[in-house]
């Protein structure tokens, strides 16, 4: 081989022979001789991409991841797009239900929705497993009562009203530290008393300085 080609190298010449067997099938075959067979090597696609499906489980999970970004940034409608349509109400709890329905029923609230409120925290008063969720609910539920309003007070220690307000039943009241005057208390502790649809609570605060 070199002979035939005395200016190559070893390595042209080692391609020159990988060369000429591959051409030997081809003319093996146009002189009549059986031709040496090549594997098949064509990929087959499939004719449809398989379909990608996620259970009922994954679905709800990721509905209330949304909905707990939502309620952070305080998208409330949000929240209820997300929430809603998991049935709630009428369906059996299932794991992380509790939290789902505490996002639910506070945005509930925060967007005046008071009976849709109510439908919800009664339904899951009959979940078999109590937990701060939906004891928070209950608690939401027993000051709502029948009311749409309630009225309450402030006092300080020996019982004397320091200011009166009056809230909706869906609101919450944030008390600066002024009576009604205007004027900042002295730091101390205070009470909190409301009432209204037949029911009351008093809570204690605390004013720092």
């Amino acid at each position: 081989m070199t002979s035939l080609f005395p200016r190559m190298g070893r390595f042209a010449a080692a391609c020159a022979l990988a060369l000429s067997a591959g051409v030997q099938p081809v003319h093996a075959a146009r002189r009549g001789a059986p031709a040496v067979p090549v594997a098949d090597t064509t990929v087959t696609r499939a004719s449809a991409p398989l379909p990608l499906t996620a259970d009922a489980g994954n679905a709800r999970q990721l509905a209330l991841t949304r909905a707990a970004f939502e309620h952070a940034r305080g998208d409330f409608a949000a929240v209820v797009r997300h929430l809603a349509p998991l049935a709630l109400e009428s369906s059996p709890p299932f794991p992380d239900a509790d939290r789902a329905a505490f996002l639910l029923g506070h945005a509930w609230l925060r967007l005046g929705q008071r009976e849709r409120f109510l439908e919800l925290a009664r339904a899951t008063c009959a979940w078999p497993t109590p937990s701060p969720f939906t004891r928070w609910l209950a608690f939401e539920l027993r000051l709502s009562g029948n009311t749409s309003a309630y009225h309450g007070e402030i006092l300080d220690l020996n019982g004397r009203v320091l200011r009166r307000f009056v809230a909706d039943a869906n609101d919450r009241v944030v008390w600066d530290g002024a009576d009604s005057n205007g004027e900042h208390v002295r730091p101390g502790i205070y009470f909190v008393h409301a009432h209204g649809g037949g029911r009351e609570g008093t809570a204690r605060v605390v004013v720092l300085r």
